[in-house]
């Protein structure tokens, strides 16, 4: 398993759960020693071009945990679909930040971005793993079982 950094993004359309899934890739890199800390994209992958990120693996417990309840999307979104020139930027900002697991939550095509980002960086050279993360759950996935929950306060948006 590679070590480094992970950096995770949201894109397309928020949902009721895209903030969900968010907590849980940074409790899940949390928890994995060979990632040595977690990145979120501000607006995506245009964000992450710009170098727009914050250091998700640093926020409190409280705050990662207040988003499985928070609406919209939480580091903003974007529905760029990256260009050919686009590559050797995101290439440098992954080298820049040893960045070796690539997350982004969305829908199809924010995992053509992923299968795309991953095919360039191979032939880089730049070992590089791409996990795409659903932003709703319809029918492609089978409903969880539903059990009442307490309420929870909305997690402040970064």
């Amino acid at each position: 398993m590679l070590t480094g950094n992970a950096i995770v993004g949201q894109s397309g359309g928020p949902t009721a759960v895209i903030n969900a899934s968010l907590a849980g890739v940074v409790e899940t890199a949390r928890n994995i020693p060979q990632i040595k800390n977690v990145y979120g994209m501000k607006y995506g992958i245009e964000g992450f071009m710009k170098e727009d990120i914050i250091d998700l693996g640093n926020q409190p417990e409280e705050i990662i945990e207040g988003l499985k309840y928070t609406p919209s999307s939480a580091l903003g979104s974007t529905r760029h679909k990256v260009q050919e020139e686009d590559f050797s930027v995101i290439l440098e900002a992954l080298k820049k930040y040893n960045i070796r697991y690539f997350f982004l939550i969305g829908g199809n095509d924010t995992m053509d971005t992923i299968n795309k980002v991953e095919q360039f960086c191979r032939k880089a050279g730049y070992e590089l793993t791409g996990i795409g993360t659903p932003r709703r759950w319809t029918m492609t996935y089978s409903a969880p079982t539903i059990r009442p929950v307490s309420p929870r306060q909305p997690a402040p948006i970064f």
